[in-house]
């Protein structure tokens, strides 16, 4: 019902959850590369190839195994692989330019 405020704390809750996973997320993965900031780490990803941001986000974002990416992306494991090897030095190669 539009205006009842239990429906709206139950959504700001779970946007509140969604927001500190994907941040957490971010922060291991800036962790991971050395970058020093988050703000940095999100230009570095949005420069990345399209495949290569779509592996990033479900592996690190989502949190999924490798083999739940490569399912969700129609691929083998090792394309998978590959392609989150070749982000993540993608991204510390950016990451050392904006530093």
């Amino acid at each position: 019902m539009p205006g009842d405020r239990a429906s709206s704390t139950l959504d700001c809750d779970g946007y509140r959850a969604l927001f500190e996973q994907h941040f957490r997320a971010m922060v291991r993965l800036a962790r991971l590369l050395g970058a020093e900031r988050v703000d940095h780490l999100l230009t570095a990803v949005q420069r990345l190839p399209h495949r290569q941001r779509q592996v990033l986000i479900l592996r690190y974002w989502l949190d999924l195994p490798i083999a739940e990416v490569a399912a969700a992306l129609d691929m083998p494991s090792g394309t998978a692989k590959s392609l989150i090897s070749r982000a993540q030095r993608g991204l510390a190669t950016a990451l050392e330019g904006l530093a």
